[in-house]
């Protein structure tokens, strides 16, 4: 897709897509997904522009090879997935008191660590 393409006006109406609920999407129109369909898919993200710093996570053994089969660049992909999961929030939920879930415990433990 090019620049030019990128500035039309979507007249989608996204308030109207956000809010159907999934038994009212018409999929009479998409081919059903088979097992041959999954083997070859892949999770393809594009590279992010922004600064990268180097941490240091202790993940469970289960989850670190679990990224690691992904390949050998697998820091992306778990870099990937926790941009996806931020994205995927409310803006502003995460970090929050009394928010439930892995980004709000990071948050609270964040804030307690700040605190002192």
């Amino acid at each position: 897709m090019t620049e030019k393409n990128t500035k039309k006006q979507s007249y989608t109406d996204w308030a109207y897509i956000d809010a159907l609920a999934d038994d009212k999407i018409d999929y009479s129109d998409i081919p059903p997904t088979t097992e041959e369909d999954m083997t070859r898919a892949s999770l393809r993200m594009p590279d992010s522009s922004e600064v990268r710093v180097p941490v240091t996570l202790t993940p469970d053994i289960e989850v670190l090879e679990w990224f690691k089969i992904m390949g050998e660049d697998y820091q992306i992909s778990i870099n990937n997935i926790l941009r996806m999961c931020i994205k995927n929030r409310e803006p502003g939920s995460y970090g929050q008191a009394g928010h439930s879930g892995v980004l709000g415990r990071i948050g609270i433990l964040t804030e307690n660590a700040r605190q002192g």
